[in-house]
Parts: structure tokens; sequence; C-alpha cells
């Protein structure tokens, strides 16, 4: 896994319930989704702060100052969408 912090500000965006948490996105690819949805409930996602996931090959706006996970097989199409958000 690796988490990402946009450079723009360089500050993650923090819960709102002053716990110190982080909201976090899961970026996906379709192999890791079905790995781990019958593994992980959207609560258990939840409660490691991540608050939205959204599939590597789908069209999708960039969230500033929110810290990225990309949980992805190594294929070439998924470094290369990866690469291209990092450089954004």
């Amino acid at each position: 896994l690796n988490e990402k912090t946009t450079a723009s500000s360089g500050k993650a965006v923090q819960a709102a319930s002053g716990s110190g948490d982080v909201y976090k996105v899961l970026i996906l690819d379709s192999f890791t989704r079905d790995v781990i949805t019958p593994l992980l409930r959207l609560n258990d996602l939840r409660k490691a702060g991540i608050t939205l996931y959204l599939l590597i090959d789908s069209e999708r706006q960039n969230v500033p100052d929110v810290p990225a996970i990309y949980f992805c097989k190594p294929a070439s199409d998924n470094v290369k969408r990866a690469v291209q958000d990092l450089a954004t």
C-alpha cells in the first residue's frame, strides 16, 4: 500500500470528530476490489479512516489534501494511471 498526501498544502484533511483521524481515499482495481470485498465491510474501511473508495480505471476528480492509498495489482495499466494521478 502506498499513501500519498497532495503537495498543494502538505496537510491531510482531519476527520470532523476531532479524534485525529485522517480521511483517506482507497484506490482499487477490479482484482483487488474482489479480494477485499469478502474480507472487509464498509464499516471496517470507515474505522480505518477510508471514506471513499474508487476504481483506478474510472474517471475521477482529484481530491486535494486527502491521502490516497493505492491497492492494485502491479499491472502496467495500473502503474501508468497511478503515475498520472501522482503527477497532478
